[in-house]
C-alpha cells in the first residue's frame, strides 16, 4: 500500500486506532478507522474495478454489517463474517448478470441495462452461509432480512460520515469555510464604504445648503438674493427722502 500515514486517532470501546487514508497500487483506496496497520471498526473501500464496500470491519476482515456494491449495479445489504456474506441479508441482483466481488467468488458479472427497472430485479432475500444464497428460512425470514439489510444501510452511512470525516476533507471543508466567510466580509466591507461615501456626500451637500442660505444666496430664502438687494435699495431711497424733507 501507498501513503497510508495516520491522520486522526481516536478510542473506540477502550482499542486506540487512527483514521488513514490508504491506496493500493492497483488503485483501490480505504478510508477509515485502522488498528496496527489493519482496517478496523468501519470504513469505505472502493476498489480499481469500480465496486465498494461501506461498513463494519474486524482485523482487516468485513465482518458485521455492511454494503457492498457491485459496479454493474448488484447490491448486498446485511451481515458479513471475513469477508464474506454470512447471516441476514438481501442481495438484489440485475437479470443480465449478478456480482462478482473483487479478488474474490461470487455470482458472475454482466452489465447492468437501465432501463431494467424493478422488475429486471432478482431479490435475495434470507440467510447466507460463507458467500452462498441459504433462502428464506425460519432463523432468517424475508423480514429479518429486510431488518438486517436497513441496519446494514445505516452501517454504510456511518462509515461514509466517517470517510468524508477524515483530516484531509475536513482541512478542505475549513477552507472553503474561511472562503466565503472572507467573501462575506469583503462584500460587507465594500457595502459599507459605499453606504459612508453617500452618507459623507449628502452631508456636505446639507452643509454647503446651510452656507448659502446663511449667505442669503438661496434661492428658495424669503427676502434672499436679487429680491432682497431690490428691496434694501428701495428702502435706503426711501429714507433718504425722508430726512431731506424733516
Amino acid at each position: 500500500d501507498e501513503g497510508g500515514a495516520a491522520e486522526a486517532e481516536a478510542e473506540a470501546d477502550g482499542e486506540v486506532v487512527t483514521w488513514e487514508s490508504v491506496k493500493w497500487k492497483d488503485g483501490s483506496r480505504y478510508e477509515g478507522l485502522v488498528k496496527d496497520g489493519k482496517c478496523h471498526i468501519r470504513g469505505v473501500l472502493r476498489y480499481a474495478n469500480g465496486d465498494r464496500y461501506e461498513g463494519e470491519y474486524k482485523d482487516n476482515l468485513m465482518s458485521g454489517l455492511g454494503v457492498y456494491v457491485w459496479k454493474n449495479g448488484a447490491v448486498y445489504r446485511g451481515e458479513w463474517r471475513e469477508n464474506n456474506m454470512h447471516g441476514c441479508g438481501v442481495k438484489l441482483i440485475p437479470k443480465s448478470g449478478g456480482g462478482k466481488r473483487a479478488g474474490r467468488g461470487g455470482h458472475g458479472g454482466g452489465a447492468v441495462d437501465a432501463s431494467l427497472g424493478l422488475e429486471g430485479i432478482v431479490p435475495q432475500e434470507g440467510e447466507w452461509l460463507e458467500d452462498g444464497y441459504v433462502g428464506d428460512i425460519m432463523a432468517c425470514s424475508k423480514y429479518l432480512s429486510r431488518k438486517k439489510a436497513m441496519d446494514a444501510d445505516f452501517a454504510a452511512a456511518s462509515a461514509r460520515a466517517l470517510a468524508l470525516d477524515g483530516p484531509h476533507h475536513r482541512q478542505h471543508r475549513q477552507q472553503q469555510q474561511q472562503h466565503q466567510q472572507q467573501s462575506k466580509k469583503e462584500k460587507g466591507g465594500g457595502a459599507r464604504r459605499g453606504q459612508e461615501a453617500e452618507g459623507g456626500e449628502r452631508r456636505r451637500q446639507r452643509k454647503n445648503k446651510k452656507k448659502e442660505l446663511a449667505d442669503g444666496r438661496g434661492a428658495g430664502r424669503p427676502g434672499g438674493g436679487q429680491e432682497h438687494q431690490q428691496k434694501e435699495n428701495v428702502f435706503q431711497a426711501f429714507f433718504s427722502r425722508f430726512a431731506k424733507k424733516g
